[in-house]
């Protein structure tokens, strides 16, 4: 009990870590939103996720980058194959920065243009 309770205290200096991490995610998840589209490959937008990684100033991933779409999504877990990305399909992004020892994740599912009622009902 007492490890937990002095877990639970941040400092300032430690609020100010994560908040820098959790910045510098949002940003690669910007990224990832607003390159989502028809005719690009799932190792294209990792490659974009991952630049917009090195450029929010993170010291690097917390785990390797996955972009993933189509049957995929559905399980939860996948990785980059290649696979060209197609109006209406889903795609998942799972990546996260790292800064000053911090770590952050971020876990998003978007669609390739307008959701069908069947996708929404699923998200």
């Amino acid at each position: 009990e007492l490890l937990q309770s002095v877990a639970q205290i941040k400092s300032d200096q430690e609020i100010d870590l994560l908040r820098r991490c959790t910045e510098m995610t949002d940003k690669v998840g910007q990224a990832y939103l607003a390159n989502v589209q028809s005719g690009i490959s799932d190792r294209d937008l990792q490659t974009v996720v991952d630049e917009a990684l090195a450029a929010s100033g993170a010291d690097g991933s917390s785990f390797a980058t996955q972009v993933y779409s189509g049957p995929q999504v559905s399980v939860g877990i996948g990785f980059a194959t290649g696979r060209t990305f197609e109006l209406g399909d889903r795609v998942q992004l799972d990546c996260g920065a790292v800064s000053g020892g911090d770590r952050s994740n971020l876990s998003r599912v978007t669609t390739v243009g307008p959701a069908s009622s069947e996708v929404l009902t699923l998200m």
